[in-house]
C-alpha cells in the first residue's frame, strides 16, 4: 500500500512538541505512535475502555490539520461514529483542545495556523444537541441553513497546492448517515470527493457499509484513520449474517464491523475462533499498521489486571494501570456486606445458587440494595443489567439513592462510575440456552466491567457459569465466563465468605425459598 505525502511530518511535530509544553494532557508514547501515521493511507488504534482513543484521535487530527494550515493548504476532513452521542463526545475533545490552543499559542512561538480551522457539527432536523458545551464549533442544520460557504470551503481541487488565498481549515463532525446527507446537502443531490482526511471512532460499532457512506466523499489520496476497540460493543445487526448463503456476500464481509474489516489487512493482527470471518476474501497485501494503547486511566489497577487476564490478553495487550483510589463507604450490619464492601477490596465476584429467574431476578435486586445503601452519598454508583425488566425493577427498589444509575450496557458504554455492580440476572438454566449469544457475550461483559474507577462488584448466578452450550460458536462466550470464576478464585486473597441470601441481603421482596452465595475478593495489597 502506497504512502502519502499529505501531512509535513516536521509541522506535525511542532503541534505535538507544542502539547507537551501546555497544560493539556501530554499523550504518551503509544498515543504518539498513532498520532505519527503520517505516511498511512489507513492506520487504526485500538483502544480499551478508558485508554483516551478519542483523546488521541482529536490529537491526531488537530496535527494533522496544523501541519497542512501551517503550511498554507487547505485543510478538509471529516470525523463520524455511530452515535450522536459518541460523535459528540470526539467534537468535545477536539473542541476543548482547539479553544486552549486559541487562547495559549500566541504565548509561545508558535503561528496562529489553527486560528482558520473550523469545526462544523452536522445535524439534522430532530438533534438535539446543547450548544453551550462548545466554544469553538458551528452548528450547522443540513436542512435549513445556508451552506453555500461550506460548499466554497469545500470546492474540489486537482490537488492541494492548486488552492490560492489564505488556507483555511474545515472539519466537519456527523454520525455516518449524517455525513453522507451533509454532503449531499451541501452538493444539492449528490457525492463529490472534497475530503482529504476521514476519521472514525467507535469504529467497533460502525458496519462496514455504513463507513462507505461517509467514504464516497474522500479524494483519492485521503487518509482515513480508523479508532475503536473489537472487544467492545459490536455493530448492531438486523441481519442474520450467519444465515447467509449468497457466497458474493460472505466475501465481501457487510457483516464486520469497521474495526474488523480493517484488521483483516493488518499484518500484526489475528481473529481469535469465535470471530473468524471464514469466507471472507483478503488481497495479498496485508500491511495495514494497528496501534494499541494499553495504560487505563479510568480503571482501579487490580480491574485493569483482571480485564488483561480475561479479555486483553487475546490482542496481546499489557492492560494496565497507575489508579489505586478507594471507594468511600458506610459501615454494614451484615457481615457479608461489610466483607463485599470493605475499600480494599477493588474486586469482588458474587456467586449464588438461584436457577429459577429469567428476565428479572429479584434475589439480585435484594443484593444490590444491600451493597448501594453502604455507599457515601458522594460516590456514584453504576447498577448494569442486561433486561429492561431487572432495569425497572433495579430503579424502584434505588429510587431513594441519588448517587445510583441502573441501567443495561449500551447505556453505559462510553460512561463511567466510582463503583460499578453487574446484576447477571438471568439465572434459568433453560432460559440461559435459549439467550446464550446475548446474555454471554463477552463483549457486553468487557464494556460492562470496565465501566468502574474503583470498585467493581459482579453478582453472578452459579447457572450462568457452569453453563455448557451445545453450539460451538457459543463456546468462547462460556468458556469467558468460567475463565473470570477462575481468576476469581485463583486472585482471592482469602477463604471466600459463604451464606445464603437471606444471609447476606436481610428480607428479600418475593423471594422464593432462600439460596446460598459465595463472596471472592480481591485485595489491592
Amino acid at each position: 500500500m502506497s504512502s502519502l505525502n499529505l501531512f509535513p511530518r516536521e509541522t506535525a511535530e511542532e503541534f505535538l512538541a507544542w502539547l507537551e509544553e501546555s497544560e493539556l494532557y501530554t499523550p504518551n508514547d503509544e498515543q504518539k505512535q498513532f498520532i505519527r501515521r503520517y505516511k498511512d493511507r489507513i492506520a487504526v488504534l485500538q483502544g480499551p475502555p478508558g485508554t483516551g482513543k478519542t483523546m488521541t484521535l482529536s490529537y491526531a487530527l488537530l496535527a494533522r490539520a496544523y501541519a497542512l494550515l501551517e503550511s498554507q493548504n487547505r485543510m478538509r476532513g471529516m470525523l463520524v461514529a455511530p452515535s450522536n452521542r459518541a460523535v459528540n463526545a470526539a467534537l468535545q475533545e477536539v473542541d476543548e483542545s482547539l479553544h486552549y490552543w486559541n487562547q495559549h499559542a500566541d504565548d509561545t512561538d508558535m503561528s496562529s495556523s489553527l486560528d482558520n480551522l473550523r469545526l462544523i457539527r452536522a445535524l439534522g432536523r430532530d438533534i438535539d444537541v446543547d450548544e453551550d458545551l462548545y466554544r469553538e464549533t458551528d452548528f450547522v442544520n443540513y436542512h435549513t441553513d445556508d451552506l453555500n460557504q461550506i460548499r466554497q470551503d469545500l470546492t474540489t481541487q486537482t490537488s492541494l497546492g492548486a488552492f490560492t488565498g489564505a488556507a483555511n481549515g474545515v472539519l466537519v463532525f456527523a454520525t455516518t448517515s449524517g455525513g453522507y446527507k451533509f454532503v449531499d446537502e451541501v452538493w444539492d443531490s449528490g457525492t463529490e470527493s472534497c475530503f482529504d482526511l476521514l476519521a472514525i471512532d467507535e469504529a467497533s460499532m460502525v458496519p462496514t457499509p455504513d463507513m462507505l457512506i461517509p467514504g464516497a466523499s474522500t479524494e483519492p489520496n485521503a487518509q482515513v484513520l480508523i479508532s475503536g476497540d473489537q472487544r467492545q460493543m459490536p455493530p448492531v445487526q438486523t441481519h442474520d449474517w450467519d444465515r447467509e448463503d449468497r457466497r458474493i456476500v460472505e466475501e465481501v464481509a457487510p457483516h464486520l464491523s469497521s474495526m474488523d474489516f480493517f484488521r483483516l489487512f493488518s499484518y500484526q493482527d489475528g481473529f481469535g475462533m469465535d470471530e473468524s470471518p471464514e469466507e471472507v476474501k483478503v488481497p495479498s497485501f496485508q500491511d495495514i499498521p494497528i496501534d494499541k494503547l494499553a495504560v487505563t486511566y479510568r480503571c482501579h489497577r487490580v480491574v485493569a489486571e483482571f480485564l488483561r487476564r480475561l479479555i486483553y490478553v487475546q490482542d496481546r495487550i499489557d492492560y494496565r494501570s497507575g489508579r489505586e483510589y478507594t471507594l468511600n463507604v458506610r459501615s454494614a450490619e451484615r457481615g457479608g456486606v461489610r466483607r463485599v464492601m470493605n475499600p480494599k477490596y477493588p474486586l469482588v465476584l458474587i456467586v449464588h445458587d438461584e436457577r429459577d429467574s429469567q428476565q428479572s431476578n429479584p434475589y439480585e435486586v435484594g443484593i444490590v440494595d444491600s451493597l448501594v445503601q453502604t455507599v457515601d452519598p458522594d460516590e456514584d454508583v453504576g447498577v448494569v443489567t442486561p433486561h429492561n425488566a431487572q432495569r425497572g425493577r433495579l430503579r424502584g427498589a434505588l429510587r431513594n439513592y441519588d448517587n445510583a444509575d441502573v441501567d443495561t450496557v449500551e447505556r453505559f458504554q462510553g460512561g463511567e462510575r466510582d463503583m460499578i455492580v453487574v446484576s447477571g440476572t438471568v439465572s434459568d438454566p433453560d432460559y440461559v440456552r435459549r439467550e446464550a449469544d446475548f446474555i454471554l457475550s463477552p463483549n457486553r461483559l468487557n464494556v460492562a466491567m470496565s465501566r468502574m474507577r474503583k470498585k467493581l462488584v459482579l453478582v453472578v448466578p452459579r447457572s450462568l457459569i457452569d453453563f455448557v452450550p451445545s453450539d460451538s460458536d457459543q463456546y468462547e462466550a462460556a468458556r469467558v465466563w468460567k475463565r473470570m470464576y477462575s481468576i476469581a478464585q485463583e486472585e482471592a486473597d482469602q477463604a471466600p465468605w459463604t451464606g445464603t441470601i437471606s444471609e447476606f441481603a436481610g428480607e428479600v421482596p418475593q423471594m422464593a425459598p432462600d439460596k446460598k452465595l459465595k463472596v471472592f475478593t480481591v485485595s489491592d495489597i
